[in-house]
């Protein structure tokens, strides 16, 4: 995929070309014409080297004391949201329930070398499904929270949305 200064027009953004020939328009904020850096170009920081290093490390010192929260972990389906739920579980900070097509994830959880073993699966037909199944998971009692995986926004969100009377909770 090749990045392209925004030369047609676009208020503050800049367009990206991918190799069938499509060209996706972007919103930066930055003045038109500006140039956009590769992502190999831009240097990578890990939380461990950044400013907010110790505000977090204290942050997770304090969740050390609180039980662990049972998550739905909708759609996990990319080395990065997967990591990241299997992390957060090794730390003790969620109880993960995997809602997922089961053939991508194991898939996933090899070519990463994370052992998903110990958690359970909630098997689902595609991302649509895995949020209808995630929230049902909350609607039900099976799950306290959610943690996006891989799948848009917008349908986890949709499906929160359509449901959100069943969270809405209502006192006196």
């Amino acid at each position: 995929m090749t990045m392209h200064s925004a030369t047609d027009g676009l208020q503050g953004g800049s367009s990206m070309q991918a190799s069938d020939g499509t060209t996706i328009a972007l919103a930066t904020g930055m003045p038109p014409g500006t140039p956009l850096e590769t992502p190999l170009e831009t240097p990578l920081e890990t939380p461990l080297e950044t400013p907010a290093a110790g505000k977090l490390q204290a942050l997770l010192e304090r969740c050390r004391e609180l039980v662990s929260v049972r998550t739905g972990v909708v759609h996990p389906c990319d080395r990065e949201s997967l990591s990241a739920a299997v992390e957060a579980a090794r730390l003790g900070l969620i109880d993960p329930i995997f809602v997922a097509p089961r053939g991508r994830l194991e898939s996933v959880a090899a070519s990463a070398h994370i052992d998903i073993s110990r958690w359970p699966i909630v098997e689902t037909a595609h991302s649509h499904d895995s949020a209808a199944q995630g929230v049902a998971l909350v609607r039900a009692g099976k799950a306290e929270v959610l943690m996006k995986g891989s799948l848009h926004s917008d349908e986890l969100l949709a499906e929160l949305i359509i449901r959100l009377p069943a969270f809405v909770r209502r006192d006196g």
